[in-house]
């Protein structure tokens, strides 16, 4: 129940995170309410924007859970006396509640007597004083009298739950997590039966197969327990609550699947892995500027790829050992002086090459200047930019090897292909457990080949990678609509200026149309939801 059927900014919040919980929200301006608009409903909020003279209180269902943030009707609804001031009022400026809770109300995360950040500004604060029977849940910091939730259970000021709860003007939209994790314990409470509290939805999501080639599909399966709502990112969007969709990936691809229901909100993953050998063909466009990381992963491919943009080596090669490499040539590092190991597809090796024609190779040194696939998987091989290169064509070309303590690092600069002038820059890190990342600024090659080979020869199946299908290394973030890095309070603002829009794809873009269907709604929010409160977004 609100003041105005144009929402505000809190409401609006409100609305949002109800609707995140699994319930479907009607909205009802303060006169218009009537009791049949609370037939079949699980629960009434009365928002503060409610005007206290317009609520008909006898109309209200006494049979309905309320939870009111409005303070001048907490008399009305006979939970504190009818003294402003006295009895009820709100405090200006207030961050922090104090927890008191005499009736086993709190979330597990949360302890008695102690104050709780509910707000990131100060701002206005609903309170009252309770009477005999009710449960104290949070006070004012320096007011134990005035309590800032407090509950009746049935058959105490009515034959359902009563709550008061402290949500006053713009308070929600500036209400942290700890906040909203009081908000759900108090709205879990309202709707549970007596004794019993709301379960939060589990789901449990797999994939059949986990293993697929390029242009196959696999099927994800999930099953969900006290759930209402549910969606799945990777574009799948919204789907039902028990039952099963087809995906086909470019790429080896991990999909969340995001619940909510009554008790909460919960999410599971499931990765389908597409068959790849994590080689290519490459021109300069591809590669310039670009940081590609193998991760091993238990996966039938070996490793899992991802991909982000550089604009500098990651190991800084300074003071590293200069390897004086001539026209298709190869030379030995050797690292058993050192007492470490490097590893490729699972083999350890003490010692590597450096090849003159952009590759290193670990069983023998290799002069091949022709870039092919043959060539490329005749041997255990990394080739970062496969070529005909010539190191004595210019001065400035430096070729080095560097040991630090959680890897070795291989930094060509200014490498030139063989008859042409523009340079080629790379590194390849080879961590001792066994990821490898290799780094490109500015590639100059017209052509060649860069990838990972087992040295097991040209596979029968072979298919080329494409290096630009690879998503990022950090996982992205819904919602980081500055750009800043994190997902915080001033992006959730932007969200919820676009919360409840429907004609995203006729107008203006709506930048919280996550699953690009037009709409901005639950399942959008379930998305943002997810990213909320990361501070370690790829910055695009």
């Amino acid at each position: 129940m609100v003041g105005h059927h144009r929402l505000n900014s809190s409401d609006r919040a409100i609305k949002r995170h109800l609707e995140s919980k699994g319930f479907k929200v009607s909205v009802k301006k303060d006169k218009y309410a009537r009791t049949r608009d609370a037939h079949d409903k699980d629960l009434i909020f009365i928002s503060e924007t409610a005007h206290s003279k317009r609520v008909n209180i006898k109309s209200l269902d006494k049979d309905v859970p309320i939870i009111c943030s409005e303070p001048r009707l907490f008399d009305d609804l006979g939970m504190t006396g009818p003294h402003h001031g006295i009895d009820y009022g709100h405090a200006r400026r207030e961050k922090y509640i104090h927890m008191v809770d005499d009736g086993d109300f709190l979330p597990e995360s949360f302890t008695q007597d102690k104050d709780v950040k509910v707000s990131y500004k100060k701002s206005k604060m609903g309170w009252g004083v309770p009477g005999n029977g009710a449960i104290r849940v949070a006070t004012l910091p320096r007011s134990e009298e005035k309590c800032t939730i407090f509950a009746y259970n049935r058959n105490v000021v009515a034959p359902a739950k009563r709550i008061a709860y402290f949500l006053y003007g713009s308070a929600a939209k500036l209400q942290t997590p700890a906040g909203w994790e009081l908000f759900n314990a108090v709205v879990d409470w309202a709707v549970a039966p007596d004794g019993v509290d709301t379960a939060g939805p589990t789901v449990e999501i797999s994939a059949d197969p986990v293993f697929i080639t390029a242009g196959e599909v696999a099927s994800l399966n999930w099953t969900i327990t006290d759930g209402e709502y549910a969606c799945i990112d990777q574009g799948v969007g919204e789907v039902s609550i028990q039952s099963t969709t087809e995906v086909e990936p470019a790429v080896t691809t991990t999909y969340t699947i995001m619940v909510s229901g009554p008790g909460g909100t919960a999410n599971a993953q499931a990765t389908v892995a597409v068959e790849d050998f994590f080689t290519f063909s490459q021109s300069s466009s591809e590669l310039d500027y670009q940081m590609f990381t193998f991760t091993p992963d238990g996966s039938p491919n070996f490793y899992r790829l991802c991909r982000d943009t550089a604009t500098e080596f990651p190991t800084d090669p300074a003071g590293g050992t200069i390897l004086a490499l001539g026209d298709d040539d190869s030379k030995l590092v050797d690292l058993q002086p050192y007492g470490v190991q490097v590893s490729l597809y699972g083999v350890d090796y003490d010692q590597f090459y450096v090849g003159s024609n952009g590759y290193l190779t670990f069983t023998e040194g290799k002069t091949d200047y022709t870039e092919s696939y043959v060539n490329h998987f005749n041997t255990p091989r990394i080739s970062a930019v496969f070529d005909d290169m010539n190191p004595t064509e210019s001065v400035d070309t430096t070729i080095s090897w560097k040991q630090l303590e959680d890897r070795v690092a291989v930094t060509v600069e200014g490498l030139l292909e063989y008859g042409a002038q523009d340079t080629n820059n790379w590194q390849v890190e080879m961590f001792f457990d066994g990821k490898i990342r290799i780094t490109y600024l500015n590639i100059g090659a017209r052509d060649g080949l860069a990838g990972l080979s087992d040295g097991n020869g040209l596979p029968t199946n072979f298919n080329e990678s494409d290096p630009l299908a690879y998503g990022t290394c950090i996982s992205p973030c819904n919602g980081d609509f500055n750009e800043d890095g994190a997902v915080d309070d001033s992006d959730r603002a932007l969200f919820d200026a676009d919360y409840g829009r429907s004609d995203c794809s006729e107008g203006e873009p709506c930048m919280g149309d996550f699953d690009l269907d037009g709409d901005v709604d639950v399942s959008d929010w379930l998305l943002f939801d997810v990213s909320y409160g990361r501070t370690d977004c790829p910055m695009i």
